[in-house]
């Protein structure tokens, strides 16, 4: 017998908005700033999913303290929220989804490898904070996607058990993170083609495709 979602789990960016764009441009004016050599396809490769913690590195191709990538990551997220700040919205169906998940009595959370400036950036832009009594950003767990952590993290302040709760992932770093933490995932296609997430419960390319009723099949 199935059980009942009790709650969901949101990542934000491409998820909840389809902000590739943005950050696009916003590392392209960074990276020149610093005379930093950038692609799209290499931030399309190693980005979605990932925290700064591991891009920063990356891109500058050496070492450096936690420090160092605060300082640097706040310079490029700001570039980002002074591009996106305006322009924000949200995937289609989302707000009409929210709100049939409060009428059900289903928790929210969202959980995003983003720094809380920019969670609560997007929360406020798109007028949708009250719909989500936790957010747990980049800050508030040691090990980035895919390990499990942050949504582990994200069930224990909703006070509910992992398997009876089901994410909404764009990446395939977010994808592996919540199977590991024992949930159910909803794909959405945003980042990917549908048929690069089958390994999903169900992909849908937004939020006008899902449903309370079929959130409880999955669970």
């Amino acid at each position: 017998m199935r059980g009942m979602t009790e709650a969901v789990i949101f990542d934000m960016d491409g998820v909840m908005v389809n902000n590739f764009e943005i950050h696009l441009e916003a590392w392209k004016v960074f990276c020149s700033r610093h005379q930093v050599a950038f692609t799209e396809s290499s931030l399309r490769k190693h980005a979605f999913g990932r925290s700064n913690d591991e891009l920063m590195p990356y891109f500058f191709k050496r070492e450096m303290t936690p420090a160092e990538i605060r300082a640097l990551e706040e310079e490029k997220e700001g570039i980002y929220r002074s591009l996106y700040r305006g322009k924000v919205v949200l995937v289609e169906g989302l707000k009409d989804f929210l709100a049939a998940l409060v009428r059900a009595g289903i928790k929210r959370a969202v959980a995003s490898s983003a720094p809380k400036e920019n969670v609560a950036f997007i929360m406020d832009e798109a007028g949708i904070a009250a719909y989500f009594p936790v957010l747990v950003s980049r800050e508030e767990v040691v090990r980035a996607k895919p390990d499990p952590e942050i949504y582990l993290r994200a069930a224990r302040l909703l006070s509910v058990l992992p398997g009876s709760c089901v994410v909404f992932e764009d990446s395939f770093a977010g994808i592996e993170a919540a199977r590991k933490a024992g949930m159910k995932v909803v794909g959405v296609a945003t980042t990917h083609p549908p048929e690069n997430l089958s390994h999903c419960d169900r992909v849908i390319r937004n939020f006008t495709e899902i449903t309370v009723d079929i959130l409880n099949q999955l669970s």
